[in-house]
């Protein structure tokens, strides 16, 4: 195992990030082992530390270590293998393009080769927010379908995002069976009204984790979040959706891509 130059175990320089704060102890420590393995760039397959060696060397107790090895355990970092001890595992994040190209989240993962499902938690009528009407130009207090749902990528509950659509415009959701959610929102609009969502806007903003949505995507809830707020728009430019999607921010790395236009310095 890596030590410091002056004979003190790698972790002894990373107790300066325990602090007394509200935040848990034990979530504090997994940051801390977080962070050194992002830093060191631990070997996929190599051992790491023990517990006892963690609870020594950050001083610590041994429960504190093993709730923050749970929670790495949990985010992939790390994995538990009889007669080997803690092994450091590759990473596998998801990496979402959602923010360079018009692809709905069923095209993306079919772009990344992934397994995705979706699960419909809820579908209501209600009256529309001031600032839903405001995104879907419709009237304060119009009646829009909600739907909620959480989205799996390689059986993963990676996203959970709230959807409304017009209710006078898209009122047949209402009716559609709940298995066919299970696929592609913009597939299925397709489908059934034969429209093609041309256009989205979409901004993304770091955010807190609510306690349903911390329990939907099997995070603590202090753990980091992305959320994506937006409308989604058909080739007559008219509003069909404006959502608001919680992402993990444990799990998923959102990617874009940019180029600069040609003759930009003419």
């Amino acid at each position: 195992m890596k030590t410091y130059d002056d004979g003190h175990n790698a972790l002894t320089g990373y107790k300066a990030y325990l602090t007394e704060s509200d935040l848990p102890l034990y979530y504090q420590v997994a940051y801390v082992l977080e962070h050194f393995l992002a830093s060191n760039m631990a070997n996929p397959g190599s051992r790491f530390f023990s517990e006892e060696e963690i609870s020594s060397q950050l001083e610590v107790s041994r429960p504190t270590v093993n709730r923050a090895i749970n929670i790495l355990i949990k985010n992939d970092y790390l994995k538990r293998v009889r007669g080997k001890g803690t092994i450091v595992k590759k990473l596998k994040d998801v990496s979402l393009v959602l923010m360079s190209t018009l692809l709905s989240f069923g095209e993306m993962v079919d772009k990344i080769g992934r397994n995705c499902k979706t699960e419909l938690l809820e579908r209501t009528r209600e009256e529309a927010l001031t600032s839903v009407s405001s995104a879907l130009g419709i009237e304060p207090g119009d009646s829009v379908i909600h739907l909620k749902r959480l989205r799996f990528i390689d059986n993963q509950p990676l996203i959970v995002v709230d959807s409304y659509l017009p209710f006078s415009r898209f009122s047949e959701l209402n009716e559609v069976p709940e298995n066919r959610f299970t696929s592609d929102l913009y597939g299925l609009l397709s489908e059934i009204y034969n429209l093609e969502i041309i256009r989205a806007e979409r901004e993304v903003m770091a955010a807190r984790m609510s306690l349903l949505d911390a329990q939907l995507l099997q995070v603590e809830l202090w753990e980091p979040c992305f959320r994506m707020r937006g409308v989604a728009y058909d080739s007559n430019g008219q509003a069909v959706e404006n959502f608001d999607a919680r992402i993990s921010g444990t799990k998923c790395v959102l990617k874009s891509s940019l180029e600069r236009p040609p003759n930009y310095f003419a």
